[in-house]
């Protein structure tokens, strides 16, 4: 489970996890396969999330030396690139841009899912309020991954 560690004193609190993939144009030749391998993606072009991000790094400790054309800020871009024909992009499945259209989702065969998480301190407990939002980002976490929490 990929995740940033936890500073001292604080836990972590899964919400959702969502596995990893590649977002590929229709058209693209590696399309028509039902999934991927890190290896597979050695000798083409890649749109990345940017350095410092939890895929940026998955990415490079998977990948040796990869193509990275465009480091993107957001999912979307990453999409909206791969969209344009710049290249493959690592995502994880998390459906946050429906109007793009044309591109296909493979699963990396090899590849952990991401789980994003709420942190909060190990020697407290969550208020009432903290109890809603928490339920409230886990309940939106799970439609953009495509399954309820």
């Amino acid at each position: 489970m990929p995740t940033a560690p936890a500073a001292a004193g604080l836990r972590r609190v899964p919400l959702v996890s969502a596995p990893v993939g590649v977002y590929v144009r229709v058209d693209h030749p590696l399309a028509s396969r039902g999934q991927l391998g890190w290896r597979d993606l050695e000798t083409w072009p890649i749109v990345a999330m940017r350095s410092g991000t939890v895929l940026w790094e998955m990415l490079h400790r998977h990948v040796a030396r990869p193509d990275i054309v465009v480091e993107a800020m957001s999912a979307r871009t990453v999409k909206v690139m791969v969209g344009e024909g710049a290249g493959l992009g690592i995502l994880a499945r998390f459906d946050t841009s429906a109007d793009i259209h044309d591109l296909a989702w493979l699963p990396l065969r090899d590849g952990q899912p991401v789980t994003l998480c709420l942190s909060q301190r190990q020697d407290s407990q969550p208020s009432r309020a903290a109890l809603i939002v928490r339920r409230l980002v886990q309940a939106k976490a799970g439609e953009l991954s495509g399954h309820m929490t």
